[in-house]
């Protein structure tokens, strides 16, 4: 068989195409004007030629990444993961859902949820769990207590006795220093 077909001529053969490429496990170029516009091969020889971005929905994080592909219904992610400056493990998910959601306005979204395969990915959520959680309660800790010493700062409030006889006084003194209206330019 080819190695490159026109498009055109493709049609008739695509059944032949794609049984010679599962069983030789080679790729087939498909042209358009001697230019290759595709490419039909076994899934694990064609590579893609960039990136999927899709948000992993893991039982304790979400995280946004760019995948090589994306991943089917029952395959494993193996993630690793810094538990802190000198640790780092490998967790390894299952993918359980695969979600698209396609907007209006061209822009798509690929959700892929995952859950932990083996005793040690599930003792690892558990422990990531508990640490974000501690996280949070040592950051409201915080918040609150800085709400306790703005609350102790606080000027109490301000005595306007002063400055309503300092401006009483004022307006006094500018009534007298005021020059007797001229009766003429008033009318």
């Amino acid at each position: 068989m080819e190695k490159s077909y026109g498009i055109e001529a493709a049609r008739a053969k695509l059944g032949d195409i794609a049984d010679h490429t599962r069983a030789t496990g080679r790729t087939v170029n498909l042209t358009r004007h001697g230019r290759t516009v595709a490419v039909i091969g076994p899934v694990d020889a064609v590579k893609p030629s960039g990136g999927v971005e899709v948000t992993l929905y893991f039982p304790h994080a979400e995280l946004t990444r760019v995948l090589p592909v994306l991943p089917r219904k029952g395959e494993t992610l193996v993630q690793d993961v810094e538990l802190g400056p000198e640790e780092e493990t490998e967790a390894h998910w299952s993918v359980t859902e695969v979600q698209w959601h396609m907007s209006a306005n061209g822009y798509t979204t690929v959700g892929v949820s995952l859950d932990p395969v083996d005793d040690h990915t599930k003792e690892l959520v558990v422990r990531l769990e508990a640490e974000r959680v501690a996280a949070a309660r040592a950051h409201s800790a915080k918040i609150h207590e800085m709400r306790e010493s703005i609350r102790a700062n606080r000027p109490g409030p301000v005595d306007e006795t002063p400055l309503r006889d300092a401006l009483a006084r004022q307006d006094e003194v500018m009534r007298a220093n005021r020059e007797p209206a001229d009766r003429a330019t008033e009318t």
